[in-house]
């Protein structure tokens, strides 16, 4: 007689389900540190982004700024003064006495004379000239000086105002308007007749003593 076959043995049917959940676990475990390690290289690549961003930034905000300094203003050119006197006199740093001294000079010393001074703070700075002690230099610092010890090497000749003569009018004799009485010429073929003259009756004595009219 033949013997009828029978289910699978408990042990087969045991490892096959170790089998299945072992590499159920594996597959999970697998997974699980495949889904990690994505996420921790695009942590990685986020935070290198990030790092690079900030490091741009911080680069470009960090350049140095180019700051333009205002040109200077152009310095007119010098005219030469000396000192007048026979004493030292005093350079200021403004255009007043009551400014603090700069140096002094001494009698015929040469000095540049860029201009009058002007401010209304001041009284009167149209008395004081714009001096450069030092003209070369690349900024020359500006100082004052009193006209009244300053006179100028060359000055500039003062223009009289010589009266030019004025054109001489001849004057042409204008025709009179009375008219003109001309004399009557004689012809010469007229003979000139001399008047015989005529006789005077005298008054004759009369008999009586008088007088015949």
């Amino acid at each position: 007689m033949y013997r009828t076959s029978q289910g699978p043995k408990p042990l087969t049917v045991s490892l096959i389900a170790i089998v299945l959940v072992f590499g159920g676990y594996l597959l999970w475990t697998g997974f699980r540190d495949w889904v990690d390690e994505s996420n921790t290289q695009n942590r990685i690549s986020q935070r290198t982004e990030v790092a690079e961003a900030s490091a741009t930034a911080e680069f470009f905000f960090n350049q140095p700024t180019l700051v333009r300094f205002p040109t200077p203003t152009p310095i007119p050119d010098c005219e030469y003064f000396t000192v007048r006197g026979q004493q030292a006199v005093w350079v200021r740093s403004c255009p007043s006495t009551d400014c603090d001294t700069v140096t002094y000079l001494d009698p015929d010393a040469s000095v540049c004379v860029i201009g009058r001074a002007f401010g209304e703070e001041y009284v009167r700075p149209e008395e004081w000239y714009q001096v450069l002690l030092e003209p070369d230099d690349i900024l020359p610092e500006i100082s004052y000086m009193h006209e009244s010890v300053l006179k100028a090497l060359n000055p500039t000749p003062t223009a009289t105002n010589s009266p030019e003569p004025l054109p001489t009018v001849t004057r042409t004799p204008t025709p009179s308007r009375e008219p003109t009485t001309l004399a009557p010429t004689q012809d010469p073929r007229t003979p000139t007749i001399t008047p015989t003259p005529r006789p005077t009756n005298t008054p004759q004595p009369t008999d009586s003593g008088g007088i015949e009219i």
